[in-house]
């Protein structure tokens, strides 16, 4: 064999080689790549670990401070209770406010009464602190020409005893649950004042039709106590009186039960 042709032999074996270094090389640069992005989608998949992570505790932390609080809460409102004398009344001051519930119980004329329902609240700056804002007192005023409809003093004693309770501290719509589906007097339809009343002038009969519409609140009652009582839960305690009363420990609907019209 000639010179010649033993060189040219001699490169060729050094290419092929050197381009199978080429190729491992590129392997071996593609196996790094894999690995690298691997380990990438680790990082990024711990990163999301540990974010969830720092967000778990910063939720715990913040749940735990509103727990503390809470808590603190309830021990300054018992350390409060214990420190009352027992059978305390907390009266309201001379000066009051609170609301004027104007409505008709019965017919819109003769036989039909106008009770005047005066609800007073506790001062929004009154001393005891768990008393600020709720009702206080309930006053019912009726003309001396309608009191015998309803039994005498009887409303009057009533709303004595209620508000006597509210000021130690019984809750209102317990209390207006008692006053629902009482009898006695004259019962039948709510009405209440027009925004704007009839001019001078009406017939009797057309005068009393413009000057009551029907009452919001209350459509029926058994008697002025009864609308009194829907009155303060459907105004004050967010309740429907005409739908079925929840059972609580103290009113347990299987030992009492009370009438709804």
């Amino acid at each position: 064999m000639s010179h010649h042709g033993k060189a040219g032999n001699g490169w060729r074996d050094k290419a092929d080689k050197f381009r199978a270094q080429v190729e491992a090389a590129q392997i071996r640069e593609a196996g790094l790549r894999e690995l690298l992005a691997i380990e990438r989608a680790e990082v990024r998949t711990l990163k999301g670990y540990v974010e969830k992570r720092d967000a778990a505790i910063r939720l715990y932390e913040d749940g735990n401070a509103v727990l503390k609080q809470r808590v603190a809460d309830l021990e300054r409102v018992y350390a409060e209770a214990l420190s009352r004398p027992p059978f305390a009344r907390w009266k309201l001051p001379d000066e009051r406010w609170g609301d004027n519930l104007h409505m008709r119980v019965g017919p819109k004329g003769p036989g039909g009464l106008s009770p005047h329902v005066h609800v007073n609240r506790y001062p929004l700056d009154y001393p005891e602190e768990h008393m600020r804002g709720l009702v206080g007192e309930l006053w019912i005023e009726l003309d001396d020409s309608e009191r015998h409809l309803v039994g005498g003093g009887f409303a009057d004693a009533a709303a004595t005893f209620v508000s006597v309770a509210l000021q130690r501290g019984a809750p209102l719509e317990e209390l207006a649950w008692k006053l629902v589906g009482l009898r006695g007097g004259i019962g039948g339809p709510v009405w209440q004042r027009a925004d704007e009343p009839p001019a001078i002038g009406y017939e009797e009969e057309l005068k009393l039709e413009k000057l009551y519409i029907p009452d919001p609140d209350v459509s029926r009652c058994t008697s002025v106590l009864d609308a009194i009582g829907k009155k303060l839960l459907v105004r004050y305690c967010s309740h429907d009186p005409f739908g079925p009363r929840v059972p609580t420990p103290d009113n347990d609907s299987s030992t009492e039960e009370t009438e709804h019209v």
